[in-house]
């Protein structure tokens, strides 16, 4: 039979939940950048973390499932941001070096 909480899964969950806050404080104040799919990629990881806790207690399948599922899209979009983020960065330096040039 599966334990039904774990203490390091659920110090896991606290902490990503106050490190959510603390970047959506950090974003109302205009002190981070917009980077949306960072931020969704995050709450994906949230969720899984979510669902690891909750599955000791019912679902175990269905959550375990979802769980992992939301490893994979926040794996999916981590790796789509810093490819569209790093592809904005080259952009923006290649017209900042034509500009210098002209």
């Amino acid at each position: 039979m599966m334990e039904k909480i774990q203490s390091n899964e659920l110090a896991t969950l606290i902490f990503g939940v106050l490190t959510l806050f603390i970047i959506l404080y950090l974003r109302r104040r205009e002190r981070l950048p917009k980077f949306g799919y960072y931020l969704t990629g995050f709450v994906f990881l949230l969720l899984a973390n979510l669902f690891t806790v909750v599955e000791g207690f019912f679902l175990y399948e269905l959550l375990n499932f979802l769980e992992h599922f939301c490893y994979f899209l926040s794996g999916v979009l981590f790796v789509f941001a810093t490819w569209k983020y790093g592809r904005n960065a080259q952009l923006i330096e290649e017209r900042h070096a034509k500009r210098r040039v002209s």
